[in-house]
């Protein structure tokens, strides 16, 4: 049974970041540079697509945002997802990272992206914001379309209930 199209496109995405984890162990980068987030990384300063040759790599230029915005269009799966997930609701999406305790959101600080917010397990009724222009509100690319959210007011029906 031959493969779904977003099957092979996940699978040349996942291909791709592995050349260029391994790119940047031939270039003999240290363990802590030779990992995904560097593979993305070095996929969107080159402006190289999952279907892409290596060969057709491009020097665009580019600031933190522009890679950012370059890894989420190009190979960001899970908000994809949850852009089709949440595709009739009227209100934006706001995405949230969470962690178990203070400890476990330590270890990856350095990876969380300004205008993101984090809400800790162990601490429930705070969130931490990391500063920016936006403050809890929606992406643009996740905007609310015009069609009815399946939920009331964006909110799932059985939140808030015991």
């Amino acid at each position: 049974m031959p493969a779904s199209n977003s099957t092979r496109k996940a699978s040349a995405q996942k291909r791709k970041l592995t050349e260029a984890v391994e790119a940047l162990t031939e270039l003999q980068f240290g363990p802590r540079q030779r990992n995904e987030t560097a593979g993305y990384a070095l996929l969107a300063m080159l402006d190289l697509r999952a279907d892409m040759p290596w060969s057709d790599a491009q020097a665009p230029l580019r600031g933190l945002k522009g890679i950012n915005a370059f890894v989420a269009e190009a190979y960001g799966k899970r908000r994809k997802e949850l852009k089709v997930l949440f595709a009739g609701c009227r209100a934006g999406l706001v995405f949230v990272t969470a962690f178990e305790n203070r400890r476990r959101m330590q270890s990856f600080l350095s990876q969380i992206a300004w205008e993101s917010e984090v809400w800790i397990a162990e601490d429930p009724d705070h969130m931490i914001h990391f500063n920016g222009e936006r403050f809890l509100g929606p992406y643009p690319d996740v905007n609310p379309s015009a069609h009815e959210c399946p939920h009331q007011n964006g909110v799932p029906s059985n939140w808030g209930s015991s």
